[in-house]
């Protein structure tokens, strides 16, 4: 057994005797050494793309979430996703690569302003669904209608808003904070530390703000957040946002693979960072031990991952019985809506002449409900009296929304003003808003 032993010591001296020692001299030339020794004295052949691709692989899983090696197929799909929503990231690469995808991959720009109206006399409401290139000049446009109409403070709803471009959610910031503010810093350690401030005038830097904020509100929208939560320019209401604060870049290999590799980090102008905690070599635990406060007031935050709400709201799920799901998932909403409007278009028309008439004063939702439900019963849907109880009211507005968005096509915004009677969040939020409790909240 001794002659085996020394025999297999002679081969390793023999084969890389110089390396042995040069690779004691640092962590990096150990794995260098490691992977010569796999791949030139192992007892059997390794196939070398399928071992490298998964050392690869494992080894971006063990570094943080967003990490990751990509396939040629996976990094493909990557680079178009640039032009999504969920894209997003800080700095001249992110930009540029978006810039030259662009060109590639030509796609139609959705509208990311869902939606604008007034919540009441003084109130501006208005639904951002995610921040593309556009975004800021649609904002700006939905303001500059809403203060024709009277609008003196504004709610923004960024509930289920999973981020974008970068440079919009920045862009947007500035349209709230004055002077020459902080917005966002993003650091890591091996890039330099860049700090986003307020370059223009915006269009409503005065006024009461209300940002409605969930588990879904992520990465760029959370950048808005925690600006307007540091400078004390908004209440938040809801729940703690998602808590993705970490910023990738995709670096390509020549066979169309890629690693797309987290190099920096989203710091809030208080200096929170937005991410949430994960496990990992480069692990991330919310430094509870440091206090963070607000830069006008004073305010202690929450240092714990994601940006917390001031005003905890949550989400309204009374009404997602088995009835609900099957009466939605079987299209009975809709069916009811079109079937009704068929059956009343004209007298409709003639007795609500305008959507803030038939908002104010349409009463047919129980007629409509008690039609859905028959055919509900006829379809042999059964259901319990509890589940009856928790579930009619939500489809009941649900009916009235969609009898109004059929029958005012024009109008872009009834269907969601309707929908926002029953949203807790909304609710809470224009309590807020008029009251004495937002400067309370604020200070």
């Amino acid at each position: 057994m001794k002659k085996y032993i020394c025999a297999a010591a002679v081969l390793f001296s023999m084969c890389c005797s110089p390396l042995v020692t040069y690779a004691q001299k640092s962590p990096e030339e150990k794995l260098n050494m490691t992977m010569y020794a796999i791949m030139n004295m192992y007892v059997d052949t390794v196939d070398k793309v399928s071992f490298v691709d998964d050392v690869i692989a494992r080894t971006m899983r063990s570094l943080d979430p967003f990490s990751a090696y990509l396939t040629p197929e996976e990094a493909m799909a990557n680079e178009a996703a640039l032009l999504g929503p969920t894209s997003f990231g800080g700095g001249e690469f992110v930009q540029q690569n978006q810039e030259t995808v662009a060109q590639q991959f030509p796609v139609q720009m959705q509208k990311t302003v869902q939606t604008a109206y007034m919540a009441d006399d003084g109130t501006g409401y208005i639904r951002l669904t995610m921040f593309a290139e556009q975004t800021l000049d649609e904002f700006r446009e939905a303001v500059t209608s809403l203060g024709k109409q009277g609008m003196k403070n504004l709610i923004l709803d960024l509930q289920g808003n999973p981020g974008g471009f970068f440079e919009s959610a920045v862009a947007v910031a500035d349209e709230f904070l004055d002077g020459n503010k902080s917005i966002v810093t993003t650091s890591g350690a091996h890039v330099p530390t860049q700090t986003a401030t307020c370059q223009t005038d915006g269009c409503f830097e005065k006024g009461r703000v209300v940002l409605l904020v969930n588990g879904q509100t992520m990465s760029a929208a959370e950048i808005l957040t925690g600006a307007l939560r540091d400078w004390d320019r908004a209440v938040l209401v809801g729940s703690c946002t998602y808590g993705k604060g970490l910023i990738q870049e995709t670096l390509p290999f020549e066979d169309g693979s890629a690693i797309r590799l987290t190099v920096a980090k989203y710091l809030t102008p208080a200096g929170m960072s937005i991410q949430k905690p994960y496990e990992g070599y480069g692990k991330f635990f919310a430094d509870t031990s440091v206090t963070y406060r607000s830069l006008v007031n004073g305010r202690l935050l929450k240092s714990q991952g994601g940006v917390d709400a001031d005003v905890e709201v949550p989400r309204d799920t009374s009404f997602m019985t088995a009835l609900y799901y099957n009466l939605t998932f079987n299209g009975f909403q809709q069916k009811e809506a079109a079937s009704y409007m068929e059956r009343h278009h004209d007298a409709l028309l003639k007795k609500y002449k305008t959507p803030e008439r038939f908002f104010d004063n349409f009463s047919g939702e129980e007629d409509m409900f008690a039609e859905l439900m028959k055919d509900a019963e006829n379809a042999g849907i059964a259901y319990s009296q509890d589940e009856y109880e928790r579930t009619a009211p939500a489809v009941k507005t649900q009916l009235k929304a969609l009898l109004g968005r059929a029958l005012y096509p024009e109008c872009g915004y009834i269907y969601y003003k309707i929908l926002n009677t029953a949203n807790p969040a909304v609710i809470k939020a224009l309590e807020i808003i008029g009251s004495d409790g937002y400067d309370k909240i604020l200070r």
